[in-house]
C-alpha cells in the first residue's frame, strides 16, 4: 500500500507539472514560473535517475547522481539533435515532454527498497539530534557575513574598464570573507550538523566563484562572448554554419534552459558553471570521502580542502570550464565502483564521459581516456578476462599519454592551421626547465600579500605534496581497510584506486609533450602556453581521492590535538581560503599586474558608434580584444569577410598583427593594408585610454587619420582611415 501511494504521489505530481509547463510555454511565458517549473522538475527526474544511476547508494548522492545523468544526457541529445538537424525550441520541448514519462518508467522498475531505504541510511543526515544553539548561532553569523560580503561585490559592480575587481572592491570583503571561512571550519573540524554544513560549503563556495559574474555585469574575458553570440545564433536560427566540431555539449544545457524554461541565454550561460560547480561538487566531494574515509566526520573535515583545490576555470562559463567541471565530478563520482566494487554500474560514468567531450575535447579525451581504464580495470570481480583486460589496460594508458597532442595534429589537418613538432624540446634539460619545479619564495615587504602568494604560486606543488602522502598512508593501510579485509579481498587499498595515478601520469606526460614539442607559433605569443596550462589542473584532479584522504586523516588527527593547535589550524586554513579567494581572480599588486581589462561600456558605446557612423559602408575594425568583444555582444556574426570576422580575434591572424603594427606606429599604410587584405575601402582604428602610450597614439593617429572623434568622455578614440 505505502509503494502504491508513492507511485500515485509520482505520476500525480508528474501530471500536474507537466500542465503546468505546457500552460506556460505556450500560454503564459512567464519566467517567474518557468523557473520555479524549472525547480519542480530537477527535483521529478533526479530522484528516479539517480536510483537508477546509484542504486545503492545513500538517496543525497542518488539525488547528485540524477543531477548529473539529466545535465550529462540533456548535453548528448541536444548535441545529437544539433548535428542530426537543427536545435530549436520543439525539440527543447519535446526533451521535457518525453523527460518525465522515461522517469516513471524508471521509478516504477526501482525496487521497493531503493525508493523507501532503511532511516539513518543517508550520511549527509545521519541519525535525528538535537542541534545546539550555538551551532544555530555560528551558521547564522556565517550567513550574515557571507551576505555581507555579497552586498560589498554588488556594490563594487562597474561598467568601467579595470584590470582587477580587487581595484574596486573594498578591502573589508577579506574581513568578512575571512570570518565566515573561520567559522565555518570550525563547523567543519566539528563534523557534525551535516545537513547544515554542507549547504553552508555551497554557498560560500557560490560567493567564492561568482565575484567577476557581479562585478563585471556586461561580461569578463573573451571567450565567453563568443560562445554566448554562437548560443544567441543558435538560439534564433536553430544551427551555426559552420557547425563547429565541439562545444555543443554546453551549448545545448544553455538552449535548453532558454527554449524551455525562459532563461535567457546571458543568464543561463553566465550562471551556469559557478551554480552547478556550487551545487554538484560539495555533494561529489563529500560522497566520494564517505567512501575514502569510512568515517562521515572525516568526510566532513576533508571538505575545508574543497576550497584549496584549482577553481579559477568555475568563475565564468566556457566550455573548457564546464568540461573541467564534469571532468572533476566523474573522478569523485567513480570512487564508489572503485572501492566497493558491485555498488555502482558504469553507464552513468560513460555518459558523463560522452557529455565532457561533447562540451571540449582537452578535458573530453582525459575523460573518455579514464572512462577506458574503468571499463578495463583487471581488479573488476566481474573481469571475465583479467589478463586480457591488463594488457588493454597498458596500451590505453601507452595511447593516452600521447593523445591530446594527437587529437591537435587530427585538428590541425581538419583546419589547415600550421602545428609542427619540435621533438628535441624532448630532451632532459629542457624537460626540467620547462617543469617549473623549483618553489616559489619571495618577500615583496608585505607581509600579507607574500603569505598569499607563497600559497598561490606553489598551490600546485603543494596539493601534489597532500596527495602523495595519502598515497602513502593509503599504501600503509591506514585507511579504507584493515589488513584482515586487504587479505581477504586479495587486494590492496591502493591496488583499487590505481587508475587514479595512472591517469595523472598519463595528463603530466601530454602536459611535458605539449609543452615542450608541440608548435603552436600560428597563435600570439601569451596563447601560446595556454593548452599545456589547461591540463595542470586536470591532472591535479585526478588526485583528488588521495587529496581527500590526507585532509581528513590529518583533520582529525589535529582534532584529536589541545585547542591552541586546533586554533592555530583553524585560523591558517581560512587564511588560505581567503588567500585562494583572493588568488582565483585577475590581480593588480605589487607581484603582479595582469594585462586584461574588462569590457566596459564605452567599448560597447565605440562599436555600436562605428557602426552607425558607417552608413552602410563596408568596413573593418582595428581594435583590441575587449572592443572586439562588445562587438560579438552587440552585433553577433553579421560581418564576415571570407574567413576572417571584421574585428581582430585574438588567437593570431593577419588583421590582429596589422592592428599590432597600429600600436606600435599608426600610420595610413598600414590602415591600407588591413583595407587590402578585408577588400573594403574603410578602416576604423580604436584607441582605449588605458593604454600604455595611449597618448602618443592618439596624437600620431590624429595627424594621419581621415577622422577621428571619442566617445564615453575620451574613453575610447575613434579613428576613420578610407581609401
Amino acid at each position: 500500500m505505502k509503494r502504491l501511494l508513492t507511485n500515485a504521489k509520482f505520476t500525480t505530481l508528474s501530471i500536474i507539472f507537466l500542465a503546468a509547463f505546457v500552460a506556460n510555454a505556450f500560454v503564459f511565458q512567464s519566467p517567474p514560473v518557468a523557473i520555479i517549473l524549472l525547480i519542480f522538475f530537477l527535483c521529478l527526474i533526479t530522484w528516479p535517475l539517480g536510483r537508477a544511476a546509484a542504486p545503492r547508494e545513500s538517496r543525497s548522492t542518488q539525488i547528485l547522481f540524477g543531477l548529473f545523468v539529466a545535465i550529462s544526457v540533456t548535453a548528448i541529445i541536444g548535441s545529437a539533435v544539433y548535428y542530426l538537424a537543427t536545435f530549436t525550441e520543439p525539440v527543447a520541448i519535446t526533451m521535457v515532454l518525453l523527460a518525465l514519462p522515461l522517469a516513471w518508467l524508471l521509478w516504477q522498475r526501482a525496487p521497493a527498497a531503493f525508493k523507501n531505504p532503511e532511516p539513518g541510511h543517508d550520511p549527509l543526515l545521519g541519525k535525528t539530534h538535537l542541534i545546539k544553539k550555538n551551532i544555530w548561532a555560528a551558521v547564522t553569523v556565517i550567513i550574515a557575513l557571507l551576505t555581507v560580503t555579497v552586498a560589498l561585490i554588488i556594490k563594487a559592480a562597474t561598467e568601467e574598464a579595470v584590470r582587477s575587481p580587487w581595484e574596486i572592491i573594498s578591502p573589508v570583503i577579506f574581513l568578512t570573507f575571512g570570518l565566515a571561512i573561520i567559522l565555518l571550519v570550525t563547523l567543519l573540524l566539528h563534523g557534525r550538523e551535516r545537513i547544515l554544513t554542507l549547504p553552508l560549503v555551497s554557498i560560500a563556495l557560490l560567493v567564492f566563484l561568482m565575484v567577476v559574474l557581479i562585478v563585471f555585469p556586461i561580461g569578463y574575458g573573451f571567450d565567453s562572448f563568443i560562445h554566448r553570440a554562437t548560443e544567441s545564433h543558435i538560439a534564433e536560427f536553430g544551427t551555426i554554419s559552420p557547425k563547429p566540431f565541439y562545444y555543443i555539449g554546453q551549448y545545448s544545457i544553455v538552449l535548453f534552459l532558454h527554449h524551455t524554461f525562459l532563461i535567457s541565454i546571458d543568464w543561463a550561460d553566465k550562471l551556469l558553471v559557478p551554480i552547478l560547480a556550487a551545487l554538484l561538487l560539495p555533494l561529489a566531494w563529500f560522497s566520494a570521502a564517505a567512501h575514502l574515509l569510512k568515517d562521515k566526520k572525516s568526510a566532513v573535515r576533508s571538505l575545508v580542502f574543497l576550497f584549496l583545490i584549482p577553481l579559477s576555470s568555475f568563475i565564468v562559463t566556457t566550455p573548457q570550464g564546464l568540461g573541467n567541471l564534469w571532468f572533476l565530478l566523474l573522478i569523485l563520482l567513480a570512487v564508489p565502483r572503485l572501492l566497493d566494487r558491485d555498488n555502482l554500474p558504469i553507464w552513468p560514468i560513460a555518459l558523463g564521459a560522452l557529455a565532457t567531450i561533447l562540451i571540449h575535447p582537452i578535458a573530453g579525451i582525459p575523460a573518455c581516456l579514464f572512462l577506458a581504464l574503468l571499463a578495463a580495470n583487471p581488479d573488476e570481480p566481474k573481469q571475465k578476462y583479467p589478463k586480457l583486460a591488463r594488457i588493454f589496460s597498458w596500451v590505453i594508458i601507452l595511447f593516452g599519454c600521447f593523445a591530446i597532442p594527437a587529437s591537435f595534429v587530427v585538428n590541425s589537418l581538419r583546419s589547415g592551421q600550421g602545428l609542427g613538432f619540435d621533438f628535441s624540446a624532448l630532451s632532459p634539460a629542457v624537460l626540467v626547465h620547462n617543469l617549473h619545479l623549483d618553489l616559489f619564495f619571495e618577500n615583496r615587504f608585505s607581509p600579507i600579500l607574500d603569505f598569499v602568494y607563497l600559497f598561490g604560486w606553489n598551490q600546485i606543488l603543494l596539493l601534489v605534496i597532500g596527495a602523495i602522502v595519502g598515497i602513502f598512508w593509503l599504501w600503509r593501510g591506514l585507511m579504507m581497510t584493515d589488513r584482515s579485509n586487504k587479505r581477504a579481498n586479495g587486494h590492496s587499498p591502493l591496488r583499487t584506486v590505481r587508475i587514479y595515478i595512472a591517469m595523472a601520469g598519463v595528463l603530466f606526460i601530454n602536459f611535458i609533450v605539449i609543452g615542450a614539442a608541440v608548435d603552436f607559433s600560428f597563435l600570439i605569443d601569451y596563447e601560446r602556453g595556454n593548452y599545456a596550462a589547461r591540463l595542470v589542473p586536470l591532472a591535479v584532479f585526478c588526485l583528488m581521492p588521495f587529496l581527500i584522504i590526507f585532509a581528513g586523516r590529518l583533520l582529525t588527527k589535529i582534532q584529536e590535538k589541545p585547542t591552541v593547535l586546533r586554533l592555530s589550524t583553524i585560523i591558517l586554513l581560512a587564511a588560505l581560503i581567503t588567500s585562494a579567494f583572493y588568488f582565483n581572480y585577475p590581480r593588480k599588486d605589487a607581484y603582479e599586474t595582469d594585462h586584461g581589462f574588462n569590457v566596459s561600456q564605452a567599448d560597447v558605446a565605440a562599436v555600436n558608434d562605428v557602426d552607425r557612423q558607417s552608413a552602410g559602408v563596408e568596413y573593418v575594425v582595428l581594435a583590441n580584444q575587449s572592443s572586439s568583444a562588445a562587438a560579438i555582444q552587440e552585433f553577433g556574426f553579421t560581418h564576415y569577410y571570407g574567413e576572417q570576422f571584421y574585428y581582430p580575434i585574438p588567437t593570431g591572424g593577419a588583421l590582429y598583427q596589422l592592428f599590432l603594427t597600429m600600436n606600435e606606429h599608426p600610420t595610413k599604410k598600414t590602415a591600407t593594408e588591413a583595407m587590402d587584405l578585408m577588400k573594403v575601402d574603410r578602416v576604423y582604428y580604436l584607441v582605449s585610454n588605458y593604454w600604455w602610450q595611449a597618448d602618443r597614439i592618439i596624437e600620431t593617429a590624429k595627424t594621419n587619420s581621415d577622422d577621428w572623434w571619442s566617445v564615453e568622455n575620451g574613453q575610447v578614440t575613434i579613428f576613420e582611415y578610407n581609401r
